[in-house]
């Protein structure tokens, strides 16, 4: 489904909010799937407007739910980084932590 595949990329914009820079060896991996049927999915998408390209004065709602997943994906990484206890290494490395 095309939408899946906006939805996955749209991660990467949330990352990029928090400056995260996605190169070829950072490590950032999107899976995006779905457990709905696909006939059940296409009778609720048209329904609410995202097949048909319906919009209102906030836009459509597939725009809604991208822009959600951008918002997620950058609150998920700051909280991730701010919840990270203190942590000790090899030889001693001490790496502080925002949380303790």
């Amino acid at each position: 489904m095309d939408e899946e595949a906006q939805v996955a990329r749209r991660v990467g914009l949330g990352l990029s909010r928090t400056d995260s820079i996605a190169n070829d060896t950072s490590g950032e991996l999107f899976l995006a799937f779905s457990t709905a049927a696909p006939e059940g999915y296409a009778r609720l998408a048209s329904a609410n407007g995202m097949l048909t390209g319906r919009n209102t004065e906030s836009g459509s709602p597939m725009s809604r739910i991208l822009d959600a997943v951008a918002e997620a994906t950058e609150e998920a990484v700051w909280n991730a980084l701010l919840e990270t206890p203190t942590v000790r290494g090899v030889d001693g490395h001490i790496l502080a932590g925002f949380r303790d």
